[in-house]
């Protein structure tokens, strides 16, 4: 998320899916399974392609209802990092838990999807700051946080 609390542009927005995406369905394949297909938009999918494709794009959304959410909140200059920094694992769980049930159908194990969404927000977010400055996508998640303070 830039500066100002506007989401990020849809290039950026759409490389950081795909690292988010990326990270989820390779934990999920340990996770949940790699053998098997999932019923993903009436095509049948690995579970790892299924999971990737939700996780990413619930990232997509999370990266955008962030700025709504954090414009709820009470503002604290000290705190907008951390609400950040908290807030968008918690928007991709809760997002990657809406996307999965509605692309794929009801989970069995709820907790652990929630915990593999926000978890690979985290590892895609990391992945996604380090690659992105190195093709051209922006400054890191790094740099950014150090401009709100």
């Amino acid at each position: 998320m830039q500066k100002n609390g506007t989401p990020p542009g849809i290039l950026s927005a759409a490389a950081k899916a795909a690292m988010v995406g990326a990270a989820g369905g390779i934990a999920g394949a340990y996770l949940f399974g790699g053998e098997g297909t999932l019923p993903l938009l009436s095509m049948d999918v690995s579970i790892p392609v299924a999971l990737g494709v939700a996780l990413g794009s619930a990232s997509f959304v999370g990266d955008y209802a962030a700025p709504m959410v954090l414009n709820m909140l009470p503002q604290s200059p000290g705190a907008v990092a951390a609400e950040t920094m908290l807030l968008k694992p918690a928007l991709t769980a809760a997002a990657a838990y809406g996307t999965v049930t509605l692309l794929i159908g009801p989970v069995e194990q709820p907790l652990q999807l929630l915990m593999l969404g926000a978890g690979a927000e985290v590892a895609g977010s990391y992945a996604n700051s380090i690659v992105a400055p190195m093709i051209g996508l922006g400054p890191s998640d790094a740099q950014l946080i150090a401009e709100t303070f």
